[in-house]
């Protein structure tokens, strides 16, 4: 019947095929998981890999972030038996004030739109931190100084700072 080398060869020669078929490539027929899209504003310091999640639970990862004409595309790899359907949004926030970023599923109202498919472009929202907050802050406190030194001339009769706050409201 068979031998034992007779075995040991039919094994390598079924098995290192199969191996190779599994790691490179046939674990995309048993994924569990569907890659889509979606566009914000901005991403602050969310990165790949970050997590995606619905009320805290890890529902996927982001896979890649690359930049469109006027907003940023975030590709995130979800779980395949999570509903996504065309009506939901992500919102990119932050850990907490200083912490790292993620993706919160945001569900749209049940009963509309469609089930999302993969060349679907969902979309999505930025929550700024701290961080994003402070730069604002910066810009503002700039520009109330520059109102300050206008007001302080237009007091003391200089008009040639009239083309200043031009460009300080039409800059904003």
């Amino acid at each position: 019947l068979f031998s034992s080398e007779r075995f040991v060869g039919y094994l390598i020669i079924i098995g290192i095929p199969w191996l190779f078929f599994v790691v490179w490539g046939g674990g995309k027929l048993f994924t569990k998981q569907k890659l889509m899209t979606f566009y914000a504003s901005d991403v602050g310091t969310l990165k790949d890999y970050d997590q995606v999640s619905f009320r805290g639970v890890k529902i996927g990862r982001v896979n890649r972030i690359y930049a469109r004409n006027d907003s940023t595309l975030i590709e995130m790899l979800i779980k395949k038996a999570w509903p996504i359907i065309t009506t939901d949004s992500f919102v990119v926030t932050g850990v907490s004030l200083m912490g790292d970023r993620y993706v919160n599923y945001i569900p749209g109202a049940q009963g509309t739109g469609r089930a999302a498919v993969e060349n679907d472009v969902l979309p999505g929202y930025f929550n700024p931190g701290i961080a994003e907050e402070i730069e604002r802050a910066s810009r503002l406190e700039a520009f109330i100084q520059k109102q300050e030194a206008f007001m302080k001339s237009l007091a003391y009769g200089d008009s040639s700072q009239i083309s200043l706050h031009d460009e300080l409201f039409t800059h904003m």
